[in-house]
C-alpha cells in the first residue's frame, strides 16, 4: 500500500492507495503540505482501493465509504472528495473561497463568483511582485485573525505561466508538472518568479468582485450519481422550465439548468431529497456573463456589506458542495463570525470591467 502524509492547516491527512495515481495527482497540488507523519487536531485517513478482488473499488475516509466508478476521470472525483473532507474538518480557521497575495506582509484577498476574474486578478498581482499565498482558499485563523499561507499549485493560461514562471527551478524541490485543465496549465509554487508566503500575514483588504446585472437568471446544478440515473432524470424532466443534460464537467454526470424561481427550486430540492442516497455530490453554480469592456468601479463597503457579498456564493443544503463545506453552521452564525473576522479589514466592491483597469484599482486598494 502506497501512502503519503500531509498537514493542511489544522488537519492531519494520510492518503493510502493500492495505486500511485491519486498520490501523484494530489501531491502535484499539495506537495508543500507534506509531513513525515499524520498529526493535527483532526486526522483523516483516506484509503483508496481499486485492486481488491472481493470489493467494489472505493474510497474510505475515516470509515465512510464512497464507491469509485471506472470512469476515466475517477481520480478527479477522488481528489475532490479528499479536498472537500479536509476543508470540512478544519476548525481553527475561517476559510473564504478566494485568492490571496501579500505585499510587505499585508494580505490582499480577492473573492467573487466563478467567471468574474478572481483568479486572473490574483495572478496579475503576482506579476506586480506580490507574494503568493493562495489562488483558491484564504484561511484566517480564528484567534490571531492572521492569514495562513495555502500554497497549493496555481492554474493559469499558458501565456500567464510564461510571465509568472522562472526558467530556473531548483530540481531538488520541484518536478515538472504537465497537467492541463480546460485551457489552463498547472504551476507549482516553486516555479513562480515571485516569493511564496511561508508565514502568516495580516489581512489588509478584501476585494469583492460584483458581477452586478451580468448574472444570468438561472441556477445550474452539477450532479454525480451512484447507479442508474434513469428514474432521477425522468422525475426532473417532468418539471416545466427545467433542462437536464449530460455534463461536460468531468466530475459530474448531469447538468441541471433551471430559472431562479422559488417554486421550481423547492421542487428540485424535493427530488434531491428523494434520491439523496443515490447522489454522490451536488455542486451549484451561478452563471455569470461578464463584460470586460466596461470601466470598473471600486467602492468602499462596510464589513456587513462584504459579508452579504460572501453569502451570495454560499450553497445551502446537506448535499451541496462549494462553500457549504468551507463555511460551517447556519447562515446566521456565519454572518456573525464573518463580520467579526472582517473587522479592521478594508472592504471594497469591485464592478467588472477592463482587466487592466480592475488591476490598477486593486493595486490602489492594496496601498491604502
Amino acid at each position: 500500500m502506497n501512502k503519503q502524509s500531509y498537514k493542511i492547516l489544522d488537519v492531519g491527512l494520510s492518503i493510502q492507495s493500492d495505486t500511485t495515481d491519486i498520490l501523484e495527482l494530489f501531491d502535484d497540488d499539495y506537495y508543500r503540505f507534506r509531513a513525515d507523519s499524520i498529526s493535527g487536531a483532526k486526522q483523516l485517513i483516506c484509503q483508496v482501493n481499486l485492486r481488491s478482488n472481493n470489493k467494489v473499488p472505493h474510497l474510505n475516509i475515516n470509515g465512510k465509504v464512497f464507491e469509485i466508478s471506472n470512469d476515466p476521470d475517477k481520480w478527479d472525483y477522488v481528489y475532490q472528495m479528499i479536498v472537500d473532507n479536509v476543508l470540512s474538518a478544519v476548525d481553527d480557521f475561517f476559510v473564504i473561497h478566494s485568492g490571496v497575495t501579500a505585499k510587505d506582509n499585508r494580505g490582499v484577498i480577492i473573492t467573487g463568483p466563478s467567471g468574474t476574474g478572481k483568479s486572473t486578478l490574483t495572478l496579475k498581482l503576482l506579476e506586480n511582485g506580490f507574494t503568493f499565498y493562495s489562488d483558491e482558499y484564504c484561511p484566517i485563523h480564528r484567534d490571531t485573525k492572521l492569514i495562513d499561507p495555502f500554497p497549493r499549485s496555481v492554474w493559469a493560461s499558458p501565456a500567464q505561466k510564461a510571465r509568472l514562471c522562472s526558467s530556473h527551478v531548483n530540481p531538488g524541490n520541484s518536478r515538472e508538472n504537465k497537467r492541463v485543465k480546460r485551457d489552463k496549465v498547472s504551476i507549482r509554487p516553486d516555479e513562480l518568479k515571485t516569493d511564496v508566503g511561508c508565514k502568516p500575514c495580516k489581512p489588509q483588504c478584501l476585494i469583492c468582485i460584483d458581477p452586478g446585472n451580468n448574472s444570468k437568471d438561472v441556477y445550474v446544478l452539477y450532479i454525480s450519481l451512484k447507479g442508474s440515473e434513469e428514474e432521477f432524470v425522468k422525475d426532473l424532466k417532468h418539471l416545466k422550465k427545467v433542462e437536464v443534460k449530460k455534463s461536460k464537467n468531468r466530475l459530474y454526470e448531469l447538468q441541471i439548468i433551471y430559472p431562479r424561481d422559488k417554486a421550481i427550486t423547492e421542487k428540485i430540492n424535493e427530488i434531491l431529497e428523494i434520491y439523496s442516497k443515490q447522489i454522490n455530490d451536488v455542486m451549484q453554480f451561478y452563471p455569470v456573463s461578464a463584460d470586460y469592456n466596461n470601466e470598473p468601479v471600486l467602492t468602499p463597503i462596510s464589513s456587513h456589506e462584504a459579508v452579504f457579498q460572501l453569502l451570495g456564493g454560499i450553497v445551502q443544503g446537506t448535499n451541496e458542495r462549494l462553500e457549504s463545506n468551507v463555511v460551517k453552521g447556519s447562515t446566521g452564525s456565519f454572518f456573525m463570525e464573518a463580520t467579526e473576522i472582517l473587522k479592521g479589514i478594508s472592504c471594497y466592491r469591485l464592478s467588472i470591467g477592463r482587466l487592466e483597469a480592475m488591476t490598477d484599482l486593486v493595486l490602489q486598494a492594496a496601498q491604502c
